[in-house]
This record gives C-alpha cells, structure tokens and sequence, in this order.
C-alpha cells in the first residue's frame, strides 16, 4: 500500500489530470464504491449582471468603462471601496 500510495504521489506531482485518471482506474477495477453527495438548494433566488458583444471581454480598457459606469449610476463603485490602500494617506 505504502509503495502504491509512493508512486500515485509522484504521478500527480508530473500531471494531476494522468494522476486522476489512474486513480478512477483503479478504483473501477477494484469495484469500489464511493460515496457520493447531493446537495440541493430550495427558494434559491441568483442574480447576475452580464455584458455581452465586445464589453464581456476581460480587457483593462472595458474594467475601467464598468468602474466608471459604476461611479455614475451608484456614486461610488465597489472595486475602489473593496480595494483602496489604507496608510498611504489615501481616503478609504
């Protein structure tokens, strides 16, 4: 078991997905069973805003379009609130 355990570990330090693979592997052969786990979630209500076109792409220049667009409909948007340094003699 300890030399099994040895070699899986050094497998997945070279490639987790290989490692993982190997491990289902195994545990198919073997006619394990695992247990598994259901989670389930009642009255559960998301909200999300989305852009779409051009504007859903990560670039710096549409963060600062969404920030500025933040600052004008809400006064103050949440990203400098969330991440202004405190002791540089800036205001937080």
């Amino acid at each position: 078991r300890k030399d099994l355990l040895g070699r899986l570990v050094r497998l997945a330090e070279e490639d987790n997905e290989k490692f993982l693979l190997k491990l289902k592997d195994r545990i198919d052969r073997v006619g394990v069973d695992l247990p598994t786990i259901e989670v389930r979630f009642e009255h559960l209500n998301i909200e999300a805003e989305a852009h779409v076109g051009s504007r859903s792409l990560p670039t710096f220049t549409n963060f600062m379009v969404n920030i500025v667009e933040n600052d004008i409909a809400f006064g103050t948007s949440k990203f400098w609130k969330n991440h202004t340094p405190v002791g540089f003699g800036w205001k937080a």
